[in-house]
């Protein structure tokens, strides 16, 4: 059986993880976001303050901290960030040969890349700065301060994640199918945008 997985990389404030959401809706696939943090957390016998602090995170070699005294095989003698990596990768891995999914982050294109019998549609999801501040402010209550240095922040941990694990360019168009600014049609209009070039390319 061939699965789907819609892959979904995105710069903090564009709307990923709602795009993502209202896609697996409409489509009735799986979602996979953040819950994959829970899901390492008990597949690897991770804490969830330990998990949460390496997700999404590159390995800084000056900073080397293992993530817990869990006994996942393999990953003792790793990283925080290298043993979540691993198995969040195998999770994604698992969901996606069982069931048609939506994956937002944690690199499921890359991770999904080799695997028999899925079929990969990747998208990358970015906005203006001001777009995206604006963004923030009305769904997390930042201030603008609050929400320029948060951007910044997450913008240059997820583009360090992205290139080290991958060993290619974060937000470089090559690396995706497709890749939209959300802003152009909004959170709501960008979903259906994806929704329908996935039913489009169901036959690829």
């Amino acid at each position: 059986m061939t699965t789907r997985a819609i892959c979904i990389d995105r710069q903090f404030g564009s709307g990923g993880h709602a795009i993502g959401e209202l896609v697996s809706d409409k489509l009735g696939y799986s979602f996979y976001d953040s819950a994959l943090v829970n899901l390492a957390v008990e597949k690897g016998e991770l804490s969830i303050s330990a998990a949460e602090d390496a997700d999404e995170k590159a390995v800084n070699p000056w900073l080397y901290t293992p993530l817990s005294s869990g006994t996942y095989p393999g990953l003792i003698s790793q990283s925080g960030p290298e043993r979540m990596f691993r198995i969040q990768s195998e999770i994604i891995q698992e969901a996606a040969q069982k069931e048609n999914c939506v994956f937002v982050g944690r690199l499921a294109d890359a991770v999904l890349e080799d695997i028999a019998d899925v079929n990969i549609v990747s998208f990358f999801i970015y906005g203006p700065e001001p777009y995206r501040i604006q963004r923030l402010i009305q769904t997390e209550g930042f201030t603008r301060k609050e929400a320029e240095a948060a951007m910044r922040k997450k913008d240059k941990q997820r583009r360090n994640y992205y290139n080290y694990y991958t060993g290619r360019e974060y937000g470089n168009p090559v690396n995706y199918d497709f890749c939209i600014d959300s802003s152009y049609l909004g959170i709501n209009g960008t979903a259906e945008l994806l929704c329908q070039i996935i039913k489009l390319s169901e036959n690829r």
